[in-house]
């Protein structure tokens, strides 16, 4: 139960956005780091930076869910909210992006 269900994107059967998708999906672990240092620096602006470009990405590679949550951790950070405060909406975020797969990484049914 305490496995990550993976996260595909919404439009999966779009075979032009395939290889923007995948290097997107591929560069999330960097973006996450990025964010995990920002949350260690307490650099509440840089964090606010990576946060508005996941959020701006989001949805225009079929992740509207990774959209949604950023755009409410840069709602929260805009209204002045502190890092403890912040926690769990980085925690949801980077869980997300952790998730994430793109079409080429969907495992192919058996038969």
């Amino acid at each position: 139960s305490l496995r990550q269900e993976p996260l595909f994107r919404t439009f999966r059967d779009d075979a032009s956005m395939r290889d923007l998708v995948q290097t997107f999906v591929a560069e999330l672990p960097v973006r996450i780091r990025a964010v995990e240092a920002c949350v260690v620096q307490q650099d509440l602006k840089r964090l606010q930076h990576l946060t508005r470009c996941l959020k701006g990405e989001g949805s225009g590679y079929g992740f509207d869910v990774i959209t949604e949550a950023a755009g409410k951790l840069e709602t929260a950070i805009i209204a002045g909210s502190q890092l403890p405060v912040l926690q769990n909406e980085i925690n949801a975020l980077v869980k997300l992006c952790m998730q994430a797969r793109s079409a080429a990484q969907t495992p192919q049914p058996r038969g």
